[in-house]
């Protein structure tokens, strides 16, 4: 057992039944997991080795991006690339910036500087229109262009 091999005791017990995982064993359990999440990442670059096609796609955006902007290009690249496994986290531009900054998304689509960020580079992607909407008889309707 690997309790025996490390010589501690990593869950607790009553008779033949475990009760709970001890504090060594919590401790163990975390790194464990941390190295079968490398073994699956391993994996994966052996994967997208063999099929460079194949892979997964990591995208953190807003819940705007993803309900109005993102759908028709998601399935535009389902289509051109089936194999590789999309995977979508919605969060506020705060969320998904840290996601990429703690590599937990390849890439985010946001609508806002993220300036709090020194680590992650922002790339325009695409225009964003704002506009202001008044009544035709509105003193602003007569304008061309309005500064807010």
């Amino acid at each position: 057992m690997l309790e025996d091999e490390l010589g501690i005791q990593i869950f607790a017990r009553s008779g033949k039944h475990l009760t709970q995982v001890t504090p060594a064993g919590q401790e163990i359990i975390r790194i464990a997991r941390e190295v079968l999440s490398k073994v699956d990442a391993i994996k994966s670059v052996a994967g997208e080795h063999t099929w460079p096609d194949k892979g997964s796609l990591y995208i953190a955006t807003t819940h705007t991006q993803a309900r109005y902007a993102l759908p028709g290009v998601i399935k535009g690249f389902i289509e051109r690339y089936p194999r590789v496994s999309l995977h979508m986290h919605q969060g506020s531009p705060t969320q998904i910036a840290e996601a990429v900054s703690k590599g937990n998304a390849d890439f985010a689509i946001a609508t806002e500087a993220l300036h709090l960020y020194d680590d992650l580079v922002m790339l325009p992607c695409y225009h964003w229109n704002r506009s202001i909407v008044v009544t035709p008889d509105h003193p602003l309707a007569a304008t061309s262009s309005i500064t807010i």
